[in-house]
């Protein structure tokens, strides 16, 4: 009886050690509301850690409010009033530009106008070919902006274009196969742009606005497309899997992370790493966290919404410390140069939405290495020692049984 007494007991060690609490790294800062602010819609990151944001400014209940931007001052975590939009921003794309403006676009006209931060004003530019809300706009290598898709008085469109910020004017290029409103796109590594999830037609009555997720329209994609500014041409790109509304990451490695969407109204945790160069696909764990991230400066991923890490290098889900009390869902993360992260969350008093700040510090050297939890390959190891080591002292016990007496 000893003998097992002595197993369960090593058993037990084991797993009391596998099972305790896992670590959440990390700490909270709140900044406070953003001035004049109601709801963010767009955020996009500027030189020196600033940011832009467009949204929507105080309105009556159940009213859109008119459009509002604020400027964040990243090295004072300050913010910097700035004049409203010229045109309403609901379901608009706003991108920076290499020379420091941004460019907003899209939303209910064909006007479009640069935000100039040094002037702190907005500048009239070349009108649109089409207008469209709800598309996509990315940045090319070479400086231009491709805008794809959309929709435009409730009707889906597969026209795209392309802005010269030299010349300030749009040029149609090569329109999709088929019509696409509410799609996730990202520059690749090798200067084509992947365009994926979304619908083959805009939401009955939508008038802009909706962020990659669960896309409201109907006849969804589970196909990605490919446009490649050099020659001007779509190509439909294979993926393993029939997923619907995936969002796209791009990482410092040159690969892309493919994780979130659905299948139907199931949503989905498979995660894929895609590499431009080879053209390969890797699955990797589980998905522990989802909504739109950020990757840190040490390469992790940080998925403020659901409030994990990923590590794409050792392939591990890590989570952080809760967010502050009083919020919840934090979304539009910006690194800053001193690698913290800014986020926007609801303010669950107020009504409102609220900026904070992550700071990353505290995560182990060795993603992993503080807790045998935070790496399921460790986990399964302790559990099999556990398992051999009761096997063991049982097999002996067993055997001490059926030895004669006095043998």
């Amino acid at each position: 009886m000893r003998a097992l007494a002595v197993g369960a007991l090593a058993g037990l060690a084991v797993l009391a050690c596998a099972c305790s609490p896992i670590p959440r790294p990390g700490s909270w800062q709140v900044l406070g509301r953003i001035p004049n602010f109601s709801g963010v819609d767009q955020v996009v990151a500027l030189s020196g850690g600033d940011a832009l944001f467009i949204g929507e400014g105080p309105a009556r209940p159940n009213t859109l409010g008119p459009p509002a931007a604020a400027l964040y001052q990243g090295t004072t975590n300050t913010w910097r009033p700035i004049p409203p939009p010229p045109i309403p921003v609901f379901g608009a794309t706003i991108t920076a530009l290499r020379d420091g403006t941004v460019l907003l676009a899209g939303g209910s006209d064909v006007a479009t106008y640069l935000f100039s931060p040094g002037a702190n004003r907005w500048i009239p530019t070349g009108d649109m070919v089409q207008a469209r809300a709800d598309d996509s706009a990315t940045l090319l290598q070479d400086g231009r902006v491709l805008v794809v898709g959309g929709d435009h008085d409730g009707k889906a469109l597969a026209s795209c274009e392309i802005y010269d910020p030299s010349s300030r004017t749009w040029t149609l290029v090569k329109p999709l196969p088929h019509t696409r409103v509410y799609q996730s796109a990202v520059l690749m590594s090798d200067g084509r742009v992947m365009i994926a999830g979304g619908d083959l037609d805009a939401a009955s009555g939508s008038n802009g606005g909706s962020q990659p997720g669960t896309s409201p329209g109907t006849g969804a994609y589970m196909s990605d497309e490919v446009y490649d500014p050099r020659l001007d041409s779509w190509s439909e790109l294979s993926e393993p899997t029939t997923l619907e509304d995936p969002l796209l990451l791009p990482l410092r490695d040159g690969k892309l992370l493919v994780y979130g969407g659905h299948f139907g109204f199931q949503q989905s945790n498979l995660v894929y790493v895609y590499d431009p160069r080879s053209g390969a696909w890797s699955e990797k764990a589980t998905a522990m966290g989802g909504g739109i991230a950020i990757e840190l400066t040490d390469g992790r991923i940080l998925f403020p919404q659901s409030l994990w890490t990923y590590d794409p290098g050792q392939d591990l889900w890590m989570p952080v410390t809760q967010l502050p009390a009083g919020t919840q869902f934090a979304f539009f993360p910006l690194i800053k140069p001193d690698g913290k992260v800014l986020v926007i969350a609801n303010d669950l008093s107020q009504q409102n939405e609220i900026a904070l700040v992550f700071d990353p510090s505290g995560f182990p050297a060795l993603p992993g290495s503080s807790g045998p939890l935070a790496d399921s390959r460790a986990t399964r190891l302790l559990l099999i020692v556990a398992l051999a080591l009761m096997l063991l002292v049982g097999a002996r016990y067993l055997i001490g049984l059926r030895r004669p007496a006095g043998g």
